[in-house]
């Protein structure tokens, strides 16, 4: 009976760190967020030798320009998260194809305005984490 109980007890102390870690990965980027910074740079991949630490509340920012002039000019940094993506959602394909335009780009993981504009998912490292013990448990 005992050894059912402290079994029981590790089972349901290892879904908690699992849980408590998972959301502490979800809510990781809303404090001290890593971004690369420049600005109005015509080749993007120098943009990678810059980062920063957002503020609270910021979110990683790309802005791609298209000049007549200049061709394409790129900006990174941070910007707060709400009026990041607010602008975002006013991008249109269309437009940000053609020339001038201007359109930004949002994320929110550490140093994802690369020069590749990837976005990682820590939503899918969340549920890997927490479904990973039930298959050890199980097997």
């Amino acid at each position: 009976m005992i050894k059912l109980r402290s079994s029981l007890w590790y089972q349901g102390a290892s879904y908690c760190l699992v849980i408590i870690l998972g959301v502490s990965c979800l809510f990781e980027g809303t404090d001290g967020l890593e971004c690369y910074s420049c600005h109005f740079k015509t080749r993007k991949n120098v943009c990678e030798q810059t980062e920063i630490t957002c503020k609270f509340g910021e979110t990683c920012l790309n802005v791609v320009y298209r000049r007549p002039l200049l061709g394409i000019v790129y900006s990174k940094g941070c910007k707060h998260r709400e009026e990041c993506h607010a602008v975002q959602n006013l991008n249109d394909r269309r437009i940000c194809d053609a020339t001038p335009s201007e359109c930004v780009y949002c994320c929110d993981d550490d140093l994802c305005n690369d020069a590749n504009m990837s976005v990682t998912s820590r939503f899918v490292v969340v549920v890997v984490a927490m479904v990973t013990p039930m298959f050890v448990y199980i097997m």
